[in-house]
């Protein structure tokens, strides 16, 4: 249930009738305020820095497999070139 700014009003208003205007006045301040929902907590942080690494994980492994593919290749190329100058001379 979201609670508007007339809600939190009528709830101060209450306990400013029952209790006095100083407790009403310390129990609203206790109150998270409107749009509190919209907080980010350290869950939520911890939760997307694992998604970060494990991207970045999953990227470097993805290079780090294109690279040394690359790698290989150069080094047959470079391998068949100098076997045929090895046989032409």
């Amino acid at each position: 249930m979201a609670i508007d700014e007339h809600s939190r009003h009528h709830l101060f208003r209450t306990l400013e009738e029952k209790m006095g205007p100083e407790a009403a006045r310390t129990l609203m301040k206790l109150l998270p305020p409107e749009g509190w929902g919209d907080v980010v907590t350290k869950h939520d942080l911890s939760a997307e820095v694992e998604h970060l690494r494990l991207s970045l994980e999953l990227r470097i492994e993805r290079s780090l497999r294109a690279l040394t593919m690359w790698l290989v290749g150069t080094m047959f190329a470079i391998a068949t070139i100098a076997l045929v100058i090895a046989r032409v001379t």
